[in-house]
């Protein structure tokens, strides 16, 4: 059954919703049921075969995980301190944003050639956003990258990050997933998780080198009613 997503509707401006595949589930009843949403996510964890022209696999998601151990902090790595909200200019939130936007380069969201009204950059201006409300931020020095978390009591995640372009190749990914791992270790997590795009290559090998072991690899499909945008 497709489960209508509150938060995604009223941020895109339309009824958007959510279906786990089931070996029960139909492509009939699928279309059936979305004909009451404009956009449906649809996770299977096997590679799916529709006949219908209005979806599409856009993600093949691999998640993964590690073991926190004691660490070190990491030089050039700052929290973004949420008193910081009341000082930030301009310039510095417009960086963030755009770094927001680089960790979504695979994204399906951008990917997905159907989603022309902006839905990739609010939905990622909104997750640095509430990164930096919440103080699940760090910062390399000048503006070369940042790492958004969440933590849920012993589990972490690492929601977005990205290097500035201008300093990709200098080991800056790194540092910041192991300043990450240190911050949340002191929290008190004792397990990580990241998840990336299979496509994105860079990722993938940064997270095995780094001793992440994949978990988990989800399948996504886009289900788009009809070729123009029309709000629900």
């Amino acid at each position: 059954m497709i489960q209508l997503l509150p938060f995604d509707s009223n941020l895109f401006g339309y009824s958007v919703g959510s279906l786990l595949w089931e070996e029960t589930s139909k492509e009939s009843l699928l279309l059936e049921e979305a004909k009451d949403f404009k956009l449906v996510y649809i996770f299977s964890d096997q590679a799916l075969f529709f006949t219908h022209p209005h979806i599409l696999q856009v993600d093949i998601k691999i998640t993964f995980e590690k073991q926190l151990l004691p660490g070190n902090p990491v030089k050039g790595i700052l929290p973004f301190e949420k008193e910081h909200l009341l000082t930030i200019t301009s310039e510095e939130r417009e960086m963030l944003r755009f770094l927001a936007l680089e960790s979504g380069k695979f994204s399906r969201f951008r990917l997905d050639p159907r989603l022309t009204h902006d839905e990739f950059e609010r939905l990622y201006r909104f997750w640095i956003d509430q990164a930096m409300i919440s103080g699940n931020l760090l910062q390399a020095e000048k503006n070369k990258g940042m790492v958004s978390f969440s933590q849920k009591k012993e589990k972490g995640k690492i929601e977005l990050i990205a290097v500035n372009p201008e300093n990709q190749q200098m080991g800056w990914g790194k540092k910041l997933v192991q300043a990450a791992e240190h911050l949340l270790f002191e929290r008190g997590v004792k397990t990580l998780q990241i998840s990336t795009q299979e496509s994105n290559l860079p990722a993938m090998h940064l997270y095995k080198n780094l001793g992440y072991q994949i978990t988990e690899k989800t399948f996504v499909y886009h289900y788009w009613r009809g070729s123009q945008f029309i709000t629900s």
